[in-house]
């Protein structure tokens, strides 16, 4: 009989054995750079991973923080960056708050069950957000990891529940399912 795994296994057992899983795109990297720019106030990386987006927006001079689910990525790779290791809707209702939020293949790895209550969380606390979603499959180690497999109408329609759309771009980068969604709070 296999053994459940619950998320925090998956994605620890992924960044122990995986050090190719979510290498950071350069095509994504300058979107979020162009669109975080210079930030006057807090900036989120909402689902950090290793910490290269964060390091990077960092590196431009903005006040970055990043929340990371794995225990593994947040001891091996982000020791030296601010973060926390939590899941982000756990964060998002005992934290502050953030000018700019910005999500990088993360929310399609969020189980459908839980993924409502963590965007109106993350909706709470910040001003502008930037999520990059991909829609399809995504096996590691013969587990699914895209939980809330969504098509790019999809998308829009959850986003659409807590946020205001304000730009969108189906099948951005050479990854053709790779969706990008610029939000402001819904007033």
């Amino acid at each position: 009989m296999m053994e459940k795994r619950n998320e925090f296994d998956v994605y620890n057992k992924v960044y122990t054995d995986d050090n190719n899983y979510a290498k950071p795109h350069k095509p994504k990297i300058n979107y979020i750079k162009n669109w975080v720019g210079i930030t006057k106030g807090k900036v989120l990386d909402a689902g950090c991973g290793r910490g290269e987006y964060l390091r990077e927006v960092t590196s431009m001079g903005n006040d970055v923080f990043g929340v990371e689910l794995s225990e593994i990525c947040s001891k091996k790779y982000l020791q030296d960056v601010p973060h926390e290791c939590n899941n982000i809707k756990d964060f998002a209702n005992n934290s502050g708050h953030f000018k700019k939020i910005y999500s990088t293949d993360v929310l399609e790895h969020i189980p459908p069950s839980e993924l409502d209550d963590t965007l109106k969380s993350l909706s709470k606390i910040g001003d502008e957000f930037l999520f990059l979603v991909a829609s399809g499959s995504d096996k590691r180690f013969g587990i699914e990891l895209h939980l809330s497999n969504h098509p790019f109408e999809e998308w829009e329609k959850i986003l659409s529940k807590d946020f205001k759309i304000t730009k969108s771009i189906k099948g951005f980068h050479e990854w053709p399912y790779i969706h990008i969604f610029e939000l402001t709070k819904k007033n």
